[in-house]
């Protein structure tokens, strides 16, 4: 484990370091305005009236942001309950649109922050809102894609990174850098059997500190349930 977390360090070292070096929207780039770091509460209050978000759930699996904004297969991860997630469904989001466009799912990731005690808080008022992304299935994928393309790069600059890649699944992906390590990414499914999904990804460098410290907690919780313990031994 203790090699798994080196290198997830690394991967988190370089991906800020591109971030750093790439040119980057001179503002940070927020999901909806709302700060990163956000509690469950305080992000829930800056969505739109009406979205209802389904009640909070554990996410087990946590990848490098530099993995979760574009879609790519990786096998540095923690598996842990680090932190949960909350949505809301398309039945919700009739009145709310992104960029034009109906939404078919908007989704928010959070990671337990720990205590004084350095043990990790599972509860929704110890949260940081570390990512976050709508979910779209336009009937015209290629157009919508390339609208939003165009829209995104009218708010952010040019394209820092593009990436299109398949065999199966056919992703076509591209990502804008913002100030403090935030950032925001464009991604087209393609399946084999004909549907297309395109997601809006919004996240932040500083999620990957807040993941490695949430994952210490759960280390340390482990080692103070195990002290002075030799039953068995």
């Amino acid at each position: 484990m203790k090699k798994l977390f080196s290198v997830f360090v690394v991967i988190t070292m370089l991906f800020t370091c591109y971030s750093a070096c790439a040119d980057t929207y001179e503002s940070p780039i927020l999901f909806r305005g709302i700060q990163w770091g956000s509690t469950v509460s305080e992000a829930s209050s800056g969505l739109p009236e009406g979205v209802k978000m389904y009640a909070t759930s554990i996410k087990e699996y946590w990848y490098p942001m530099a993995s979760t904004m574009f879609d790519e297969s990786v096998n540095e991860y923690f598996k842990a309950e680090l932190g949960c997630y909350e949505y809301a469904q398309s039945t919700t989001l009739e009145n709310v649109k992104v960029a034009g466009y109906n939404i078919a799912g908007l989704y928010l990731y959070y990671v337990y922050v720990p205590g004084e005690n350095g043990l990790l808080i599972k509860d929704n008022a110890n949260t940081a809102l570390a990512y976050a992304y709508y979910k779209l299935e336009p009937k015209d994928p290629e157009a919508v894609y390339a609208d939003l393309v165009k829209k995104l790069t009218s708010l952010y600059g040019d394209v820092d990174e593009h990436q299109k890649k398949s065999p199966y699944i056919v992703y076509e992906q591209n990502l804008w850098h913002g100030a403090d390590g935030t950032m925001v990414s464009l991604v087209k499914e393609d399946y084999p059997s004909g549907s297309h999904y395109i997601y809006i990804k919004y996240g932040y460098s500083g999620a990957d500190e807040l993941i490695a410290k949430a994952y210490d907690a759960i280390v340390l919780e482990e080692m103070l349930n195990a002290a002075s313990n030799t039953d068995g031994l």
